[in-house]
């Protein structure tokens, strides 16, 4: 697991709000198993545990909240009982369109015990497969975009996304006639995990 740390660094004149002994407060985000339709956890939760799922019960969960060391995390994974069993063909293109929900939560700040945002996202997405080239995009860049990738013929979807201007990764399945993905990402005052089911109309 990878997280950002960040410590008290106010001039002395604000001292009294750090305290004698600055507590520190990080971010992180991690791709968790799923057991029995929800990610096993520990955090004080900023967010309830969204579970999302689409044709044949398979889709997404994702958490966010703060866990014993002070570090706000962000936890995302897949519901793939039972899986997408049909794999994409090599040729062709299709539009899917769906909706997503996410889970953000910025502004930390070094010594704030709760944080200072939280933006809940839930919205329409309408991502392009190109199934010769192994692609699927789309989105709002200036919210959710969505850049995933698979081998030709694969169900595995992995790639990128870009939750308000802060990148993350993304893991997912993808068919001929639907995809699933979940995603989760941060930075050092930001944290986010969501996900998305989209279909062809």
């Amino acid at each position: 697991m990878k997280y950002s740390k960040l410590a008290c660094i106010l001039p002395i004149i604000a001292i009294s709000a750090c305290g004698s002994t600055p507590e520190e407060y990080g971010t992180g985000s991690e791709f968790k198993r799923v057991i029995k339709g929800k990610i096993p956890h520990t955090l004080s939760r900023v967010s309830t545990q969204t579970v999302t799922t689409g044709l044949n019960n398979t889709g997404y969960t994702y958490v966010v909240g703060r866990d014993s060391d002070n570090v706000y995390q962000a936890f995302a994974g897949l519901i793939i009982k039972p899986a997408l069993s049909v794999s994409p063909p090599t040729t062709g293109t299709a539009t899917m369109t769906g909706k997503y929900s996410a889970t953000r939560v910025y502004n930390i700040a070094t010594t704030d015990t709760v944080p200072r945002g939280v933006t809940v996202g839930n919205s329409g997405l309408t991502l392009e497969a190109d199934f010769a080239n192994g692609t699927l995009k789309g989105g709002d860049p200036a919210k959710l975009f969505v850049n995933g990738t698979f081998n030709s013929g694969s169900l595995s979807l992995r790639g990128t996304v870009s939750y308000f201007g802060v990148d993350g990764r993304l893991l997912g399945r993808i068919g001929p006639d639907q995809a699933i993905g979940a995603f989760r990402g941060h930075d050092d005052t930001s944290v986010f995990a969501g996900g998305f089911v989209v279909s062809v109309p």
